[in-house]
């Protein structure tokens, strides 16, 4: 299939975020679902993870920190589509990894009885130099973010130092200088460049946090699930040609 990285509209972005996302390394995005949206959505995943019950994120077993997950959500139910496709995402993971990508996977996270994570990076080959990124995640906030449920801590422009927080920090559980955290209202989209550091932190508060994770990769490097096996073809059939090719199916 031709590349449909053209089909995708930058203007939506100002220059501002476009510099925030080069020299921070993330983006907050502010209001972007509605109440319903969120309401419905909470729903879906909730019906999911019930009829899983424990076999719930048995598709990707690669993270190990405890939070609830669902994946292959696109398969799942078609409430999941906007969540990969939204013109701010895909504006957002252009100006990060150029225009040559496609996702990775789709998955909804919510670390009600989650441990907390080490500061990491969600790349495991190694450090790239500044520029050369190579997969980036757009976090749809559906629960608020608060410090006692477990919020997302991240270090601002760390995507750029070229190395990764475990070849450098002793204790990555620990504070770092300069971290922020994310504490944000339901309805807000966070973009972050996949080498920026950054972790989940524990909720103390066994109150539910959920998210929705899209992780974007370049087209030369494999799906962290492969679409073509987990989407079956009466699914693919719902989906367009951009659709399609930021699927690569």
């Amino acid at each position: 299939m031709s590349n449909s990285a053209t089909s995708i509209d930058t203007t939506c972005l100002t220059s501002e975020q476009k510099n925030i996302l080069a020299r921070d390394g993330y983006c907050i995005f502010r209001n972007v679902l509605s109440a319903s949206t969120i309401e419905t959505t909470l729903k879906e995943i909730n019906r999911i993870e019930t009829e899983e019950g424990a076999h719930s994120g048995s598709e990707y077993l690669k993270c190990n920190d405890g939070a609830l997950r669902v994946h292959n959500l696109l398969e799942k139910s078609d409430l999941f589509d906007h969540f990969f496709t939204h013109e701010l995402v895909l504006a957002s993971v252009e100006q990060i990894l150029g225009q040559d990508f496609k996702l990775s996977m789709l998955v909804s996270r919510n670390p009600i009885l989650g441990r907390a994570q080490k500061l990491h990076v969600d790349w495991r080959g190694g450090p790239v130099p500044a520029g050369k990124y190579q997969a980036c995640t757009a976090m749809w906030i559906l629960e608020d973010y608060q410090v006692d449920n477990g919020a997302t801590r991240l270090v601002p422009g760390s995507h750029r130092q070229c190395i990764e927080p475990s070849a450098v920090l002793q204790d990555r559980f620990a504070p770092l200088p300069g971290e922020v955290q994310i504490l944000e209202k339901a309805g807000t989209l966070v973009v972050f460049n996949a080498h920026l550091w950054h972790a989940g932190c524990e909720n103390v508060s066994r109150r539910s946090r959920a998210s929705v994770h899209a992780y974007f990769c370049l087209r030369s490097i494999p799906q962290e699930l492969n679409q073509r096996e987990c989407l079956s073809s009466q699914t693919v059939t719902r989906f367009g040609p951009l659709e399609k090719w930021l699927l690569d199916v």
